[in-house]
Order: C-alpha cells, then structure tokens, then sequence
C-alpha cells in the first residue's frame, strides 16, 4: 500500500512539473519568433516614445527591434545587430544574458534613444509581460517599484 501511494504522488509531482512546463511553452509561443519594435520607454522621471514614422522616413526603421527564439534574443539596436541568451523563470521573470553585438559606425542615429542606452536598459530587464493590448513589456524592476518599461508592439508586415 505505501508503495502504491509513493507512487502515485510521483506521478501527480511528475504530471505537475510537466503542466508547468507545458504552461511555460505556452507563454513563450505567445512572444517568440515575432519581430516586436519599440514605442516608448517609460520612466518615473519620463516618456521616452520612439517616433517609428520619423525612423522610417529617416531609413532607420529597423532599429531597436527584437526577436525572441526559445533562449535567445536578437535584433537591430541603432545600428548593430545584437543577440543574447535569455531565460524566462517563474512568474514572468527574465533574465538576460551578456549581449553579443556588431561593431558598426552609423552616420546617423535616432534622436530619442542611443544605442548604449537601448543596451543598458536590456542589461537589467528583469520581468515579461505582455499587455492585454498585446505589446510586449520588458520591465526593469528594483525593489517594489519599476524603473523603467521599455514598451514594444509587433512589427508591422512590410508590403511588397
């Protein structure tokens, strides 16, 4: 009879760590392998908002995107291509590894955010959320209260 009730809790601990697992696979099809670009970072000093029509018009409409795949990151800064492990724990954390990036020269670079910026916030993101509106949000959290928000929508689909 013990054995029997050892087994069984085993099972329902193995089928309980697997339901989590399948919850954690679930969440991260929901931001994986889309193209998200930033809108705005918010900060308790400010809004930072990232004039995508004006990157566009000024042919840097690539910049600061980012790409989720299962446990990297990668995307355009401003104007390196960069990637980084990540990994997504309990309860929406995020924990960013150590960025690779290109060593570009850029002529021009957006007025609103630098590139070293763009990298320092990604650094010490701490938490993923997405919106019910559907935006992904990194937030960089100390203590009980945010620091910062980096706030990004999908990537439209560019016509032919």
């Amino acid at each position: 009879m013990k054995i029997r009730k050892t087994a069984v809790l085993a099972a329902a601990l193995l089928l309980g760590c697997a339901g989590a697992a399948l919850a954690q696979k679930e969440k991260k099809a929901e931001f994986t392998g889309v193209d998200w670009y930033l809108s705005e970072i918010q900060t308790p000093q400010k809004t930072i908002d990232i004039n995508r029509a004006k990157l566009e018009a000024d042919d840097m409409g690539e910049f600061f995107c980012i790409r989720f795949a299962d446990s990297s990151l990668s995307g355009i800064a401003a104007p390196n291509r960069y990637n980084a492990p990540y990994t997504l724990g309990k309860d929406a954390t995020l924990t960013v590894g150590t960025a690779a990036a290109t060593k570009m020269f850029s002529f021009r670079t957006p007025d609103a955010l630098k590139e070293d910026e763009f990298f320092a916030y990604l650094r010490r993101v701490n938490r993923l959320t997405l919106s019910p509106e559907g935006r992904l949000e990194l937030a960089v959290i100390s203590g009980s209260a945010a620091e910062a928000v980096l706030i990004f929508d999908r990537l439209p689909q560019k016509r032919p």
